[in-house]
């Protein structure tokens, strides 16, 4: 009887061993939680990288200015507006930007002046000096806009001459989606080495255009997420690597015990 007990207690601490391996290992959805992540992270990559540009609302600063507009390279330039008179301090931090491109493809070449407030009623145009451009031809325009390119409004197209007064007509008739009438445009662009000065002007006070440097700090700012992203699905698949390395350790250890359990019993049961 007691031969019996003791066979009894060693094959039940056997067994509570045994057990305590199988159900202590790492829960396979683990791995599943990495990989969740990981999609996550992917989803959110696509999604920051497919963003729609902002839809013009209305706007109560109007912009002033004729399609018979010339304006000569290294004279002065001229932006005048209708002021924003509701009472709103939405316009307080008007910036207009010089502009070139089609209706729906617009490209900045620079910034005219910032920081002006649209509400004053005393102030209605800003003088710059016109820059050097290419083509000369009537394809340039004003941006208005507030508080970083909020609420944008524009000017109609006009055209800057060369420094004789020639201009040439605009390279397309007509906008790419047509239309009638036609909206004769062109992409121009600022001379490289070209650097505008100020013009005193007693309306307002403002940096003048510099070119544009927002392309390459665009580029640097995707590489520098896409590492970003890189790194972090990187790390994933490491812990991914590790739970399951960590699970097959423990389910050979449950072999092994499995093994010398089934060895001790043949030994007990042959006493």
């Amino acid at each position: 009887m007691v031969h019996l007990t003791a066979r009894l207690a060693l094959l039940f601490c056997i067994a509570s061993q045994a057990s305590a391996l199988y159900f202590n290992r790492p829960d396979e959805s683990t791995s599943a939680s990495v990989t969740s992540a990981s999609s996550s992270v992917s989803a959110s990559a696509s999604t920051s990288t497919s963003t729609s540009a902002p839809i013009p609302q209305s706007t109560t600063v109007s912009p002033l200015g004729s399609a018979t507009d010339v304006f000569i390279e290294g004279g002065a330039c001229r932006a005048s507006w209708i002021p924003d008179k509701s009472g709103a301090t939405t316009w307080k931090n008007m910036t207009i930007d010089l502009m070139t491109g089609s209706n729906l493809q617009m490209t900045k070449l620079g910034t005219v002046t910032s920081n002006i407030d649209g509400t004053n009623p005393n102030l209605t145009s800003f003088n710059y000096t016109c820059p050097q451009v290419t083509p000369n031809s009537a394809i340039y325009f004003l941006q208005y806009s507030h508080d970083g390119g909020k609420d944008p409004t524009w000017t109609t197209r006009f055209a800057i001459a060369d420094q004789a007064g020639n201009v040439t007509p605009p390279p397309n008739a007509n906008q790419p989606q047509g239309g009638s009438p036609a909206i004769p445009w062109g992409e121009g662009a600022l001379v490289l080495n070209n650097t505008p000065t100020a013009t005193p002007s007693s309306t307002a006070q403002a940096s003048l255009i510099t070119k544009s440097a927002s392309a390459t700090n665009t580029m640097n700012a995707q590489q520098s997420l896409a590492n970003k992203f890189s790194s972090m699905l990187s790390n994933d698949r490491s812990n991914s690597y590790q739970s399951i390395n960590a699970a097959s350790d423990v389910r050979s250890n449950f072999v092994q015990s499995t093994f010398v359990l089934s060895t001790v019993l043949l030994f007990v049961f042959a006493l």
